[in-house]
C-alpha cells in the first residue's frame, strides 16, 4: 500500500468520525489484527505501551486483540481470528479498526504508523482531550 492510498483510506474514513464521536456515549471498539511473526505488528505492540496511548486506549476503547492465523473463538466475537479477517476485509497486519458501539467502522489504519501519527488519529476518533491526553507536545 502506498501513502497515498494510505492517507486517502484515513481522510475518508475521518469524515464520518466527528458525527460519532460526538455523542461521547459508549466506548468504541478496536480491533487490533496481529500475526505473531510480523516485524511491523511487533514495532506497533510497542506504540500501543506507550503511557499516553495506553492510557487513551483504556479510557475510552474496548480493545479485541485477533491473531490473523487463529482457529480459536475470539472472547465476545463469536468468531475465531481467521473469520474475522474475513469479516472485516483485513488484508494484512498490523491492521486497526476502529468500531463505533454500533458497530460502525469509524476507521481503518492499514499497517505500521509512527506513534505520533497513531495517536493523533486515536484522538480524532475517540478523544481524551477530557484528561490532557490529546494536547499537542511543543516540538
Amino acid at each position: 500500500m502506498t501513502m497515498r492510498h494510505l492517507l486517502v483510506t484515513i481522510i475518508i474514513a475521518l469524515w464520518a468520525v466527528p458525527a460519532a464521536t460526538a455523542t461521547g456515549a459508549a466506548e468504541v471498539k478496536l480491533i487490533y489484527f496481529y500475526d505473531r511473526g510480523c516485524h511491523w505488528c511487533r514495532l506497533m505492540d510497542e506504540v500501543l505501551k506507550d503511557p499516553s496511548i495506553r492510557g487513551i486506549l483504556e479510557r475510552n476503547t474496548d480493545i479485541i486483540r485477533v491473531d490473523v492465523h487463529s482457529r480459536s473463538v475470539v472472547e465476545g466475537e463469536g468468531l475465531t481470528g481467521k473469520e474475522l479477517v474475513t469479516k472485516h476485509g483485513v488484508k494484512g497486519a498490523p491492521t486497526f479498526i476502529f468500531l463505533s458501539p454500533e458497530g460502525e467502522e469509524l476507521l481503518r489504519i492499514p499497517g505500521a504508523v509512527t506513534r505520533e501519527d497513531f495517536k493523533d488519529l486515536l484522538c480524532i476518533v475517540v478523544g481524551g482531550e477530557e484528561e490532557g491526553d490529546c494536547v499537542k507536545e511543543a516540538r
